[in-house]
């Protein structure tokens, strides 16, 4: 299976989101003065990478592609509903 990438801006500093997306995985671009790195991962599998995202703990805007946008919101929905159940 051919490895995806997702094209993404993480605001945070170059060591905090190094901490999670190594050189091997991620190439990260220095961003402006505002905090906002450029940062292209790759992946085997779309579907991996709603978790990785979400062990950032950094605010994040997926740039590209689309079907990444729709896993994270489908994982997102999924972590939701299950925080709701009391029983």
């Amino acid at each position: 299976m051919p490895a995806r990438d997702g094209r993404l801006r993480v605001h945070g500093t170059l060591e905090q989101i190094r901490r999670r997306l190594p050189a091997s995985v991620a190439q990260v671009r220095d961003g402006a003065d505002d905090g906002w790195h450029h940062v292209e991962i790759q992946a085997e599998r779309l579907d991996r990478l709603p978790g990785v995202l979400a062990s950032l703990d950094l605010p994040f805007v997926i740039e590209r592609p689309g079907e990444l946008r729709d896993r994270v919101l489908a994982v997102a929905d999924r972590l939701a509903a299950s925080a709701r159940r009391t029983s």
